[in-house]
């Protein structure tokens, strides 16, 4: 019974904290990453690709496109996931826009492509059609110094 008892006290205390705290703690309005991921696509020319890096570019874009239909488009590769060996073959064809010139985006392993193989082959496929990067080069790809 004694469980029981204080069980009680620690329900009630943490309702009265949230009910106390919920105004001050509720994040439905807003809409900040919604706000964020239109302003980066909005600018973009029609059919622009995009490749970006982070969280919070990559799903506020993401989420935007898939679940607010904005500019679906503008055909955006996550940088980190070109990094997995399994991801141009099984995914690659879902973005028509790119062309791959490796399996993985690894510029020191052999089978790999650097950004600036990635570039170079893309602009050479369709220099018509611009490529932009959202959240900078990943520190370890030295390949796009000139770039």
């Amino acid at each position: 019974t004694i469980e029981l008892g204080a069980l009680g006290i620690t329900l009630s205390l943490l309702a009265a904290r949230v009910s106390m705290n919920f105004s001050a703690m509720n994040e439905r309005d807003n809409n900040m990453f919604e706000h964020f991921g239109r302003e980066m696509l909005r600018p973009l020319p029609k059919n622009a690709r995009l490749i970006v890096k982070g969280d919070l570019i990559t799903n506020s874009a993401r989420y935007v496109q898939r679940c607010l239909h904005f500019r679906r488009d503008v055909q955006m590769v996550d940088m980190a996931m070109l990094t997995y060996k399994w991801f141009v073959p099984v995914q690659g064809a879902n973005f028509p826009g790119f062309t791959w010139p490796g399996t993985h985006y690894h510029p020191y392993e052999p089978a790999g492509f650097s950004m600036r193989g990635l570039l170079d082959a893309n602009f050479a496929a369709d220099s018509a059609t611009p490529i932009f990067l959202a959240g900078g080069w990943h520190e370890e790809d030295f390949t796009h110094d000139g770039v």
